[in-house]
């Protein structure tokens, strides 16, 4: 049986999230990380022997300093793959395992990069003076999907692998969240939000087709 990644919210009396493995039934639930800072936002490798995942070092403060971190399946070899002074956020796998998708705010503004999975060899995707956030792969590794600020306010776009073709899907759709693709890559899955200003504003369930028609609410939270 597989196992799903998730991230338990911190213990009654306080503490900080931290990252979890367990069967897909919820069974065997076992803590891989155990430290001061949030670690969370964790993704399984596609061969399932790696796991993705976020730390916050510096939790206490203002900035956050957050870094992308890799681990074996079961919590050892724990390693900074970011090193750096900015914050490298939302790790995401390509199909193979053999590059990691990511956005950092190195250049200013946050971007877009790629890094091979050992943290090494990293290129920077997008060009722009806007925001670009939150992206992921397709399954077949030719399209990427991100949300950026780039319209003046944010929207899902999809773009081809190496950063050309950059399509508008969303208009108007106040704060969107992170966008996955379905298993076959005629959907793309995203969250958004009546009113972005308000913190507690329900967040309800879309989907789009990766050309911008069939937008669809799934879910119906706010009502």
């Amino acid at each position: 049986m597989r196992r799903a990644v998730t991230r338990i919210p911190p213990p009654r009396g306080g503490g900080l999230p931290q990252v979890y493995v367990m069967n897909a039934d919820g069974s065997n639930q076992r803590e891989l990380t155990n430290n001061s800072r949030f670690s969370g936002v964790p993704l399984a490798s596609p061969d399932g022997h790696r796991i993705l995942f976020m730390i916050d070092e510096n939790p206490t403060l203002k900035p956050h300093h957050w870094q992308i971190y890799g681990m074996d399946a079961d919590g050892s070899h724990q390693k900074n793959l970011s090193r750096n002074a900015w914050n490298d956020q939302v790790p995401r796998w390509s199909v193979d395992g053999k590059r990691i998708l990511f956005f950092s705010d190195r250049s200013g503004k946050d971007q877009l990069y790629i890094m091979d999975a050992d943290g090494s060899n990293i290129n920077r995707l997008t060009q722009n003076n806007f925001n670009d956030h939150a992206a992921a792969w397709s399954h077949d590794g030719k399209r990427i999907a991100f949300t950026s600020d780039r319209s003046g306010a944010w929207e899902i776009y999809v773009m081809n692998a190496d950063a050309t073709g950059v399509t508008q899907l969303t208009h108007s759709a106040p704060g969107v969240g992170i966008p996955l693709w379905s298993p076959d890559d005629s959907q793309i899955v995203f969250a958004q939000s009546d009113d972005p200003a308000r913190e507690d504003s329900p967040r309800d369930i879309y989907t789009i087709r990766p050309d911008g028609t069939g937008l669809r609410r799934l879910t119906h939270g706010s009502r």
